[in-house]
């Protein structure tokens, strides 16, 4: 059976400074997702509101997304301090 990767995410310490590495790579041109207060959600059976940062650029058939944790309690905070930057989903 063939796996088709459509999307890879990374959680990121610094999102602008990611962003302008992998430019002048030749990934690219990025788009900003989000960069937003997310209210109304719950992360572990508790309400939430927090901020990420979000962007997204096209690599052939492949969309990188980059995330990067601003503030607040969600599951992108607890990934970075349990694992640090890397592959998110």
């Amino acid at each position: 059976m063939k796996i088709k990767v459509e999307q890879i995410g990374f959680m990121v310490k610094d999102l602008d400074k990611t962003v302008e590495m992998l430019t002048k790579l030749g990934i690219g041109p990025w788009t900003p997702l989000a960069d937003r207060v997310t209210t109304e959600k719950h992360y572990r059976g508790k309400p939430s509101n927090y901020r990420i940062k979000i962007a997204a650029a096209w690599c052939g058939p492949v969309e990188i997304e980059l995330l990067q944790h601003i503030e607040g309690e969600c599951i992108q905070k607890e990934i970075m301090e349990k694992q640090g930057e890397g592959i998110y989903h």
